[in-house]
């Protein structure tokens, strides 16, 4: 587990560091850098860099705004608009079929494993590890 956790969490880290030198390079394409040639037209208006600190600022707020959607509402959607008929729908085969709870725990438990997945995550990357343990 610690080094599948590990090779995922420098795999993570490798692509954001290839994925800034591609963002480095198309900034400098972007600003006269591959020649004058090249040119980015956006409905036939030249497209410029930022300079504005205020554009800097909403661009920020932006991609905070796009990540807690990301991280937040799409598995909340995704849990009331697919997962909960199914575990509707899982209820009722289990009380006509067996009656047994059992199943319709493991089907919520299996279709809410995106909030366990981060729980998870946080739980590893947050706990103390300089407990010690007592015999």
């Amino acid at each position: 587990m610690k080094t599948l956790f590990k090779f995922a969490f420098f795999s993570l880290v490798l692509l954001m560091l290839v994925t800034v030198a591609g963002s480095v390079l198309l900034w400098h394409g972007a600003s006269g850098g591959f020649g004058p040639e090249w040119h980015v037209h956006i409905d036939g208006d030249d497209w410029e860099r930022a300079g504005d600190l205020g554009d800097w600022i909403g661009g920020a707020i932006g991609l905070a705004i796009a990540g807690i959607v990301c991280l937040f509402v799409v598995p909340i959607v995704l849990l009331v608009g697919v997962a909960l008929p199914v575990l509707i729908v899982g209820g009722v085969f289990a009380a006509l079929l067996t009656g047994a709870i059992a199943a319709v725990v493991g089907v919520g438990a299996l279709l809410t494993s995106p909030f366990v997945i981060l729980g998870l995550i946080l739980f590893l990357a947050l706990r103390n590890r300089n407990r010690k343990v007592q015999a």
